[in-house]
Order: structure tokens, then sequence, then C-alpha cells
């Protein structure tokens, strides 16, 4: 498979499982529902690392990448259960075009952190980036009030969980960069979720927030869901594998546009024009920092 279908797979994948999830557990408070997938990625991910295991593959790797997968684990799984704690709360709609601020977040990071400079083309992306998430909010508008979707996109609950989990992913992204350079990407990743699925949820268990017996209860959608996401997560891989990270992340923000969709299609949601417009512009704003370097 072509970089490019995989990529737009994985956009819809990313999408679908969000949707999936809010559809079937929506009702679930939200680190239920947030904690959910990780038990039905498990029969996934589990019996890959077993077969690698089998097939004569070493868990063996640089003492950096196992200090990196320590960091990435608590991290990223901060990062997971804000976003699906978002979906839950809030429309689909308004909440996974958001994640196109990961890689704005992430030249601002480099910027910051490391002064790479930012060229024309990529401080454009950013600009369409903040534009979009403006024109998202635009049913928020008031008279007088310009300010409105700007001051919508911190009120709403979903949407500030999802800003924080579009910076926690820019961190990730930025440490997983050095991560793929010490093992293959493959590999990376089923170890990383092997580690990260029972650390969600022995974390979130032994702390009261989630029970895992209510998990149980519809094995085949929870199944659903935990396929959806194994697909997402390996085929990204697959993709990434093909093509530099920054090409394929770009074509993967077609999730938000997918979402709006999905919203529609599924939940009854109305009066997205908004929501459209701004979920393409800031997908033109991910391909402005992509193509500009």
């Amino acid at each position: 498979m072509h970089w490019f279908p995989a990529s737009l797979t994985v956009a819809f994948l990313a999408a679908s499982e969000a949707a999936l999830l809010k559809k079937f557990f929506g009702r679930e408070r939200p680190l239920q529902m947030a904690a959910l997938p990780m038990l039905y990625i498990l029969p996934v991910f589990l019996p890959l690392l077993a077969f690698m295991l089998a097939s004569g593959r070493s868990l063996a790797a640089p003492a950096e990448f196992w200090w990196i997968t320590a960091a990435l684990v608590p991290l990223n799984s901060l990062g997971l259960l804000l976003q699906f704690a978002a979906v839950n709360l809030s429309p689909l709609s308004l909440t996974m075009p958001l994640l196109s601020f990961t890689p704005a977040f992430v030249v601002l990071v480099g910027y910051a952190w490391l002064n790479e400079t930012v060229s024309p083309a990529g401080m454009a992306g950013i600009m369409a980036i903040v534009a979009g998430s403006y024109v998202l909010n635009l049913g928020s508008f008031r008279r007088n009030d310009v300010l409105a979707p700007f001051k919508a996109l911190f009120r709403e609950p979903g949407s500030r969980m999802m800003l924080w989990a579009s910076l926690i992913y820019a961190l990730c992204a930025v440490m997983g960069k050095r991560q793929v350079q010490l093992m293959d990407p493959f590999f990376s990743a089923v170890v990383f979720w092997c580690l990260a699925a029972p650390f969600i949820l022995l974390t979130l268990r032994l702390t009261g927030h989630i029970r895992i017996r209510p998990m149980l209860r519809r094995p085949t959608l929870g199944l659903a869901v935990g396929l959806a996401m194994s697909a997402h997560f390996l085929l990204h891989m697959y993709a990434v594998a093909l093509i530099q990270t920054a090409y394929m992340i770009s074509i993967k923000r077609l999730s938000g546009l997918f979402s709006v969709l999905l919203g529609m299609a599924m939940f009854g949601e109305r009066k997205v024009g908004p929501q459209l417009a701004g979920s393409l512009l800031m997908f033109l704003g991910v391909l402005g920092l992509t193509l500009g370097g």
C-alpha cells in the first residue's frame, strides 16, 4: 500500500475509533470511557509481542530507549485520556479538529527550546490553525464580542482538554523522534502499548477512577473499538516507515474533517458549517507547516 492511502486510512480510523467510543460508551464517566479501549487493544498487542519474541526478536535495546519509553508511557497516557475524555464531554465536531494544534505546538516548542527558525510558510500554517479554531467556534459568536469564539474554545470543557492533549502529543512527538532512531517504529509501538495499556488500567483502577467489570459487559462493541484503535496504531507505523513523518502526520490530521462528518452521521450534529470550514482551514494550516519545513 502506498503511503498516502495508508495515511488517509489512519485519519479515518482515528476519527472512527473516537466516534465508536462516544456512540456506544458515551454514557460512561469520562475516564471510564477513555480507559476502555486500553482493555481491548491488549488482545491484539500482547499476541503480537509474543509472536515477535517467539520469532527470535530480542527486547534488548539501548538504555536510552527504555528511559524515553518510561517517560513516554505516563505522558502519552495522559494525552490519550484527555483526548477521549474530551470526546465524551463535548461534540465530536468541536473536539477532534483541535488535534491539528499538535504540529503547531511542535514548531513552537522547537522554536522556544531549540531556537529553531520558523519559516514564513510555517508561520502562515500556525496562523491558519489559529484562524481555523476561531471559525470552528463561530456558533458562539455574539454581537459586539468578536472574541466570543476564542472564549468558547476555553469555556467548552472538551475543547480545553483537547488543547492540553495536543500540547502533550507535541511533547511526545519530540521525544518519540529519538525513540524511533534507537529502535524500529513497529517494534517500538508494540512494546509501548503493551506497557502503556496496563499502566493506564492499573493506575486508574488503583486510584478508584474506573471499574473493570462494567467494561466487560459489551465485549463485542469493546473489541470493535479496540480493533479500530489497534489498526490505527499499526497502520500509523507502517505509513511512517514509507514516508517522512511530517507528511504522514499532515494527512492524518484530516481526522478532524472526518470527525465532523461522523458527528453529523452518527450523532445528528447539525449546523456544522463552521466546524467543516474550521477543520478544513486547520488542515490547510498543518499542510503549510509541513510544506514550509
